[in-house]
């Protein structure tokens, strides 16, 4: 099995396994889930949780750790965003 820290660094990985980051953005613990979908291709999304709605995108990037850093900082500034 492959540890956290291979996923993260781009190593060569198992296509149908995923990793599961913990973020907190404002104060909410969220969980994203960061899989290989392509060499150098990886998609971060929003972890579904059982009964729960998901219409969030998922983000992508060359590695696991940027595609997860892709997602927590668009959810950072969606979350920051004043309403009237």
């Amino acid at each position: 099995m492959h540890s956290a820290r291979a996923f993260l660094c781009g190593a060569p990985v198992n296509p149908v396994a995923a990793l599961r980051i913990t973020e907190t953005i404002n104060g909410r613990p969220l969980i994203i889930e960061v899989a290989p979908i392509a060499k150098d291709r990886w998609r971060a999304q929003v972890a579904r949780v059982p009964g729960a709605t998901m219409a969030l995108m998922p983000f992508y990037g060359t590695t696991a750790a940027e595609a997860a850093e892709h997602l927590a900082s668009w959810l950072k500034r969606a979350s920051s965003v004043r309403r009237p």
